[in-house]
């Protein structure tokens, strides 16, 4: 029989153990198996011993406990709308692995069907688990509450996300629409249109699009809000159904390439050319933008460019708190396809060939 007690066998390595194994001092092991070996050009073979130290034991961080002794958790959570029409798998992958590459986890939450109420409990939520930075896709308006900025401040370090404005004393990305919507105007006026309709466009990008507009001397664009409970398709049909009885509209910019896929097929139902009638561009440049007829017209939002700006400044930030506020601002990019053409060309004349080559160079 053994003499060793049964919670001998349930004992957990410790990091001591790890150092002992591996030959190095606790604080070494301590620092590499936090993610600062590169920050402090620990060697290679260092390292590697002491991982492998780790491995054999079965050495695992206890990093609530770390985060209760005041160390940090080595975690940070980011807040972003998941909820639209396109996959986030490429967003989600890179930041992910830039958080691995400094040491940290990161953990996603979509902050969709919150109210600012909601949000704020989430934040709080998070700085009580001790999460160390946080990436907040965030309003104007939220950012205004002083019980935002409160709840900013328990984390080591936070990133703001927002459309056409930065707060100016936090570390912010700015995803701007507006070089995007002014360049999407430039080509609709240059084709002779002149009445605009948006549709399910956000307040913010909404006020960007009628300043545009208005200021290149068209009139004031009609807007189509779509409930998010709502059924997509019946909404924008019984909005183009009503709007196009009493107003000319020769232009649409559609919040989703979905909601713009759905718009041509209902000017098309309504008797209306795409784009010999009307112009329609849509708002992701999903994959299915470029195939479909006409090749559909959008506005890029560079979603991935966005995230892997946010999580430089927070991971820089964690390195070094004493930094001045910084600011980044990324621009969304129109792209001009055959759905907002001036003209028709062969390509709704039934021109097969004309078809194909559209369709190639737009891919």
């Amino acid at each position: 029989m053994s003499s060793s007690s049964p919670s001998s066998h349930a004992r957990r390595p410790t990091l001591q153990a790890v150092a002992r194994l591996a030959q190095v001092s606790r604080s070494t092991a301590s620092l590499i198996l936090n993610g600062r070996a590169a920050e402090l050009r620990i060697p290679t073979a260092t390292c590697r011993k002491v991982r492998e130290a780790a491995g054999a034991l079965g050495y695992e961080a206890n990093y609530f406990a770390r985060g209760l002794r005041g160390k940090g958790t080595q975690t940070i959570a980011c807040i972003w709308d998941f909820s639209g029409p396109l996959r986030e798998d490429n967003l989600v992958r890179g930041m992910t692995e830039r958080a691995l590459g400094q040491g940290y986890i990161a953990h996603f939450f979509s902050p969709h069907g919150r109210d600012e109420e909601g949000l704020l409990w989430l934040l709080e939520e998070l700085a009580h688990r001790q999460m160390e930075g946080v990436i907040l896709r965030s309003t104007a308006a939220l950012m205004h509450r002083p019980e935002t900025i409160r709840a900013l401040e328990r984390f080591n370090a936070a990133v703001v996300v927002g459309c056409d404005w930065l707060p100016r004393t936090r570390d912010a990305v700015a995803h701007s629409s507006r070089s995007a919507l002014e360049a999407a105007t430039a080509h609709l006026r240059a084709g002779g249109r002149r009445a605009l309709g948006l549709i399910g466009i956000p307040a913010q990008t909404e006020a960007v699009a009628r300043e545009v507009w208005e200021r290149a001397g068209c009139s004031v664009p009609l807007s189509a809000p779509l409930a998010a409970a709502g059924d997509p398709v019946r909404q924008v049909r019984r909005w183009l159904t009503e709007t196009l009885r009493a107003t000319p509209l020769d232009a649409l910019i559609c919040h989703s390439d979905v909601d713009a896929f759905i718009a041509i097929n209902e000017l098309r139902r309504l008797g209306r050319g795409v784009p010999e009638e009307v112009a329609v561009i849509g708002f992701d440049n999903s994959p299915a933008a470029a195939c479909f007829f006409p090749p559909l017209a959008g506005i890029a939002q560079r979603q991935e460019a966005v995230a892997d700006a946010a999580v430089s400044l927070l991971l820089s930030r964690l390195e070094d708190r004493e930094q001045p506020a910084r600011s980044v601002c990324v621009e969304m990019e129109f792209l001009p396809r055959a759905s907002a053409d001036s003209v028709a060309p062969r390509l709704l004349k039934g021109d097969l060939s004309s078809v194909h080559s559209s369709v190639t160079n737009a891919i």
